[in-house]
């Protein structure tokens, strides 16, 4: 009952904000008529395209929210700029898009560019007030429901804010049973006793806080609930079980259970993701590696002849090495780059150490990208040696390897450049890496993308 709720109002406050995206398109361009459009002309058919694909992106943002449902509570400024940040990205990406392909002309820049910033304002307020009013209409009286919490009292203070949120959706927690599943056995007639609560306070449902050990006492609570017309609900207690989140669906029809979230095991995004790096790769492989080369090449002549290039084997996706290319930036000296360097490296030459601290010694790596062994965006490939010694350390380092290698990634944009010396240092990598695996997002990717593009142009004082 509470999901369908939760769902239901996040497609009403779309639909809300459907209607908010048109009124304010159509009134901010008659507000604008006196501006001079391009060709001489007002041209409404053209304005009407414009607005069906605005709401066919806000119909895209809608789907990707109905994945996070619940999200449309939170009224805070930062929900609000969140929210109301992504619903007017996806609205500028397809209207961008439109533009692009169809390359209109004839469309006033002066509104479109200008309308953006202002219907992100719009959405901003929608955020603030729309799911407030949605609540109170829809959740009251004749469907506010007054429930029963079953379970540990540990339980029910981990839930306090939930319990809140919850609050307006019409489910008020008045009564809580605590130990029902473990006193059943030692108290007798403990169902009659429960009834007598239930009908005393008339509650209208019964919210079981995970599964007893003993089947039959979740049957006799679903009898009981059936027999008194009231709704039961489970708090699904796996994540604390395997102390992390879990999804959990239906395949094939039997149910199975995600101890983990991949959202790049979706060929969709795969697919997605692999556009961004060959868009990236061949603009930098064409554009930027060719002049980049003729400098590096000048300086290692000055400074440490020797190799252009470093190759090294690393480790890629699902631990399948491939060779790595980077600009040659220590010494060409035997052994040079069998340990990691440091903060002031001996093998490194100067010109090397300013590769290094600007990244620009990874540039070569788009090459790698291209032939499909690396992403713009992953976890840092290690050395072979360095793999076998950081998996004893750390016990999910592995994981990293379920996506590809990336040139960039979620921990060297957090600080977490150059050395690692201690044990400490690499679980807080992995960290980061397993973060960024289960909440992978092209968005996310284009953030860590601009980041690390402002850290080239000012490094951080790990970088080495």
């Amino acid at each position: 009952m509470l999901s369908y709720r939760v769902r239901g109002l996040n497609h009403v406050y779309y639909c809300f904000l459907a209607g908010a995206l048109t009124l304010f398109f159509w009134i901010y361009l008659f507000c604008l008529r006196g501006v001079r459009f391009p060709s001489g002309g007002f041209n409404f058919g053209q304005y009407v395209i414009y607005n069906a694909v605005a709401l066919v992106a806000l119909a895209g943002a809608a789907v990707r929210a109905s994945y996070h449902i619940g999200h449309v509570l939170s009224c805070d400024a930062r929900s609000n700029h969140g929210a109301a940040l992504v619903n007017c990205t996806a609205v500028g990406s397809g209207i961008l898009l439109l533009m692009a392909a169809t390359k209109d002309v004839a469309i006033s820049r002066a509104f479109l560019f200008s309308f953006l910033p202002l219907l992100y304002v719009v959405f901003f307020f929608c955020h603030r007030f729309i799911p407030g009013f949605l609540h109170r209409r829809f959740f009251r009286k004749h469907y506010r429901q007054r429930a029963l919490l079953v379970g540990s009292l540990d339980k029910v203070e981990r839930l306090d804010g939930w319990r809140a949120q919850m609050a307006a959706f019409g489910v008020e927690f008045t009564c809580f049973l605590q130990g029902f599943g473990e006193v059943i056995s030692t108290v007798p007639d403990t169902f009659v006793l429960l009834e007598r609560v239930i009908r005393r306070e008339r509650i209208g449902q019964v919210v079981l806080l995970g599964l007893p050990d003993r089947r039959e006492v979740v049957l006799g609570l679903m009898a009981l609930c059936n027999r008194l017309g009231l709704r039961l609900l489970v708090v699904n207690g796996l994540g604390e079980f395997f102390e992390r989140p879990v999804t959990q669906s239906r395949l094939c029809g039997v149910d199975v259970i995600d101890v983990m979230k991949e959202p790049l095991e979706d060929p969709f995004n795969r697919l997605i993701k692999r556009g961004l790096d060959l868009a990236l790769a061949t603009l930098v492989v064409g554009l930027l590696l060719p002049p980049l080369i003729a400098v590096v090449w000048l300086a290692q002549r000055l400074q440490s002849p020797g190799p252009l290039f470093y190759r090294q084997t690393r480790s890629g996706h699902d631990n399948h090495p491939f060779r790595i290319v980077k600009f040659r930036s220590m010494h060409s000296v035997r052994r040079a780059h069998a340990r990691q360097a440091g903060l002031r490296d001996s093998r490194v030459f100067s010109f090397g150490r300013f590769l290094r601290q600007t990244s620009l010694d990874e540039i070569p790596q788009f090459l790698n990208v291209l032939r499909g062994e690396m992403s713009v965006v992953g976890p840092r490939p290690h050395m072979i040696i360095h793999n076998r010694r950081f998996c004893r350390a750390i016990e999910s380092y592995h994981v990293r390897a379920f996506v590809k290698p990336g040139i960039t990634g979620c921990a060297q944009v957090r600080g977490c450049r150059g050395e690692a010396k201690t044990d400490a240092d690499i679980e807080t990598r992995v960290r980061f890496d397993l973060d960024y695996i289960e909440r992978w997002s092209i968005w996310r990717d284009f953030a860590i993308i601009l980041e690390t593009a402002r850290q080239v142009l000012f490094p951080p004082k790990t970088a080495c």
